[in-house]
């Protein structure tokens, strides 16, 4: 399936998989749009939940269709996502929005963002090694927060 590091499917696969998904190709300003089209007074979808409607709208699935309706699972809340809501929907509506985020939210929105962690393997580390390590840190992280 491989050559070299990109994927690669065979002709046959290809058709086969063809013919029973779809799949379709969401860029940022799509992404932006959907996400404008979708949000309503009730609800405003994060990005990720706006690329799915996006390609399921670009493949001619409609969420108004009485046949075969669309669901659609979202697994976000628009609040994580304040870049992309505010530059689709505008700094005062996001700011109106942040106003009816749960108190628990609005906390983690004023609170500093926090730098992403980064596990590398050491030089001379083996793989377990350099997972024992990995899983000493992330549980000290866990507990700091659990307790703090």
């Amino acid at each position: 399936v491989y050559a070299g590091r990109e994927p690669r499917l065979a002709d046959d696969d290809r058709a086969r998989l063809a013919g029973t998904y779809l799949a379709a190709r969401v860029d940022d300003a799509r992404m932006l749009e959907a996400l404008r089209k979708f949000a309503s007074d009730d609800y405003v979808p994060d990005p990720h939940t706006a690329v799915a409607l996006a390609a399921a709208e670009d493949l001619g699935m409609t969420t108004t269709s009485d046949d075969a309706p669309l669901v659609v699972l979202a697994t976000a809340h628009a609040c994580k996502f304040e870049t992309a809501v505010a530059r689709a929907l505008g700094p005062e509506r996001w700011a109106r929005l942040a106003r009816t985020f749960p108190e628990r939210v609005a906390a983690t929105l004023a609170s500093p963002e926090t730098p992403p962690l980064h596990f590398d393997r050491e030089p001379g580390e083996t793989l377990e090694q350099a997972q024992a390590r990995w899983t000493l840190r992330v549980r000290d992280l866990v507990l700091a927060e659990t307790w703090a």
